[in-house]
């Protein structure tokens, strides 16, 4: 499976999450040792299932769920995209999986309709797939952090207090 190896500057690895092929079914020997020392902060994981799916291609990150956590995004050699979110005490776990006809060379996302979610974008050797979220799924979910947040903002408000 890749391996990611999730800023851990503390272990002495790259700040900066890198994806790195690994050996079907092994995490580097010290993987469990570095999670289990920073507290589950950072460390290094497995994307279970993507050896797979031949070697990893491309790579991106964004919240496509829209719970303010990233998920991590890999195209591999054999066409396929595999999603993993970020679970604690588990690493990472896959949550969605879609094989296209050829090698993803590039996934990003933008907004490239303009209706205010991010669409997918998926480059293959064959052509450009745009895949659109859910939008009564997304609404759902930013109109709940919408209220959460009007809630929270009430909370902070001291009341009035009238003078006569």
């Amino acid at each position: 499976d890749a391996v990611i190896y999730h800023d851990v500057p503390v272990a002495g690895l790259d700040p900066v999450p890198t994806l790195v092929g690994g050996v079907a079914g092994r995490v580097p020997a010290n993987a469990r040792h570095i999670s289990g020392r920073l507290g589950g902060h950072g460390g290094v994981f497995a994307l279970a299932g993507s050896s797979k799916e031949g070697m990893i291609t491309a790579a991106h990150f964004d919240d496509l769920d829209y719970d303010g956590v990233k998920e991590i995004i890999v195209g591999t050699v054999s066409g396929a995209v595999l999603i993993y979110k970020s679970v604690p005490e588990h690493g990472y776990v896959l949550v969605w999986k879609r094989r296209f006809p050829a090698p993803a060379y590039g996934i990003f996302s933008a907004d490239i309709n303009c209706d205010g979610a991010n669409e997918l974008v998926v480059v293959t050797l064959l052509g450009v797939h745009v895949m659109q979220p859910n939008l009564a799924h997304v609404r759902a979910k930013l109109l709940r952090q919408l209220v959460l947040a009007a809630k929270a903002d009430e909370e902070e408000q001291p009341e009035a207090v009238s003078i006569q």
